[in-house]
């Protein structure tokens, strides 16, 4: 029984380890990915992030990328547009 509890805890841990890293890679996002997130060229990105109007990347090591939390709160800052 006990050692039933410890390989059910020790499943249980590697399951949250695995689930941890998936919400990590989601938490940074490449410049494609926003792109296509944002409906918008890459280019447009890059010069949105550089005049101001969208937030600026990060360099992870020798990548760069956006933190999704980010951008979630530029798309909620944007005034309401009215549909086409």
């Amino acid at each position: 029984m006990m050692e039933e509890l410890k390989q059910s805890y020790e499943d249980t841990v590697d399951i949250n380890k695995s689930l941890a890293i998936v919400r990590l890679r989601v938490l940074f996002l490449s410049l494609p990915q926003v792109a296509q997130l944002i409906g918008v060229s890459e280019s447009t990105v890059r010069n949105m992030s550089k005049d101001g109007r969208f937030p600026k990347p990060y360099k992870l090591d020798t990548r760069t990328r956006w933190k999704a939390s980010e951008i979630i709160e530029w798309a909620d800052a944007l005034p309401n547009a009215e549909t086409c």
